[in-house]
């Protein structure tokens, strides 16, 4: 990065993303393999804990999230919508464009490589519009509605469905019993919501009201 002390990093530290545990062939050699092995033994550390009290492993993320810059390097046509948060960055940040099957071809992988080390994994929760998350062309994205131009030839509803029914379907081939969920908080607009919902997939379920308000959806 150009600013390697932006304390942005430190913002978004208080949740993961997938490629911090696991690898596609698409970020292969890109992050170290020390901390990848670290983070993934950790996530199985506590997956272990969960068992023995009886409970159903979960993995929390904030996805699809902004990535390094170096798999734009190598894959400049994957840039997706800016996430970043224009009051406490000094430098835009990315995710991968969700609306290409490339990068869902990315997603499936993650999953599966993250399944493959928790097979039992019960559930998957995924944040958006939150700390350097979020669905492209969004109209509270913190850079204001964009994406890329594959992004503005579908829908909302069209992109959260694709997305979360790739999560799904990938981590089914291993545990049948897998299910995703999607965060639903006043980030979204009524009419958002009521489109996403309309569109997600069976196995794929919404969370969750914010600060006790229920949504009229």
């Amino acid at each position: 990065r150009r600013f390697p002390d932006d304390s942005y990093t430190w913002y978004l530290s208080y949740a993961p993303a997938l490629d911090a545990f696991v690898e596609s062939s698409l970020t292969e050699g890109l992050y170290p393999q020390d901390e990848l092995a670290a983070n993934l033994a950790d996530l199985v550390s506590g997956v272990k804990i969960a068992r023995e009290y009886g409970l159903d492993p979960a993995f929390v993320c904030y996805e699809p999230r902004c990535v390094s810059e170096k798999i734009f390097d190598r894959h400049p046509h994957l840039r997706g919508s800016r996430v970043d948060h224009p009051g406490r960055r000094l430098e835009p940040r990315y995710a991968l464009d969700i609306a290409n099957p490339v990068v869902l071809e990315h997603y499936a992988e993650l999953v599966t490589n993250l399944l493959q080390a928790v097979p039992d994994l019960r559930h998957f929760v995924f944040w958006t519009q939150d700390s350097g998350s979020g669905l492209p062309c969004a109209k509270r994205l913190y850079a204001g509605p964009n994406g890329s131009y594959l992004a503005r030839s579908k829908t909302l509803g069209q992109m959260a469905s694709d997305f979360s029914g790739t999560l799904l379907h990938a981590g089914r081939k291993i545990n049948p019993k897998f299910e995703v969920i999607m965060k639903m908080g006043w980030e979204y607009t009524a009419e958002e919501r009521k489109e996403i919902i309309a569109e997600l997939p069976k196995g794929v379920t919404v969370s969750h009201g914010f600060g006790g308000r229920a949504f009229n959806v």
